[in-house]
């Protein structure tokens, strides 16, 4: 016996793609986050604006309208403002430092037209405390043949004939703060010009240095760095 099955009558469904489910949520999410970063973007952008417009505005510097030697004291008439863009890699004074510069003293010798640099200055007078400044006159075969600035340390050493009396020369360091010379320029090797340089040293120092540089018992050597 033969068994026949049949199907319900009725309409089937049509096969087919069965759309996936949308996700609002996600794709709402991922639009928050593009609007975040955007506006991250934008407000660094103007926040950068901002600071150079800042920075433009308010590029006013302390510059030196004299020269002004080393170990001198700042003075009102010495400095002027400027108003410039600050080179790379250079911290000049800012304008609004003016009154804490006034008093100061030159840590080098300061030329007119130069910016201002916290470097340039010391609040502390030169000779300090323990100090004194001596003046020594020497020959000009007893210098480098680049005479010492102020502001350059040098070596003062001890000569002598009498080796017996001093086998191993005396050496002082002193710094320099004023130099005197005939005709200025370069001293050349061999000649006779005297040079007169005030020395900063230690006071245990001066009298000894006084009596070399007395005696023409005196050579003067740059240091390293001088």
């Amino acid at each position: 016996m033969t068994t026949t099955m049949s199907r319900p009558d009725g309409p089937q469904p049509a096969a087919g793609p069965v759309d996936a489910p949308r996700r609002p949520r996600q794709r709402q999410v991922r639009t928050l986050h593009v609007v975040f970063a955007a506006g991250l973007m934008l407000a660094g952008a103007l926040g950068s604006t901002a600071l150079v417009s800042l920075a433009s505005a308010d590029g006013a510097y302390l510059a030196l309208a004299t020269d002004v030697d080393y170990a001198a004291q700042i003075s009102d008439a010495d400095v002027v403002t400027v108003r410039v863009e600050a080179p790379p890699g250079l911290d000049p004074v800012p304008a609004s430092e003016r009154e804490g510069v006034i008093g100061s003293f030159a840590a080098t010798r300061l030329h007119a037209g130069t910016l201002l640099t916290p470097q340039m200055l010391t609040a502390n007078p030169i000779p300090g405390p323990g100090e004194h400044v001596v003046g020594i006159t020497v020959r000009g075969d007893r210098l480098p043949a680049q005479r010492p600035r102020p502001g350059d340390t040098v070596l003062l050493v001890h000569t002598t004939d009498d080796e017996a009396a001093m086998p191993v020369a005396r050496t002082w360091t002193a710094t320099v703060t004023a130099v005197s010379a005939p005709g200025g320029g370069l001293l050349q090797p061999g000649r006779s010009d005297f040079v007169t340089l005030d020395v900063v040293v230690a006071v245990v120092h001066g009298p000894a240095v006084a009596q070399a540089a007395a005696a023409n018992e005196l050579v003067v050597v740059r240091a390293a760095g001088g």
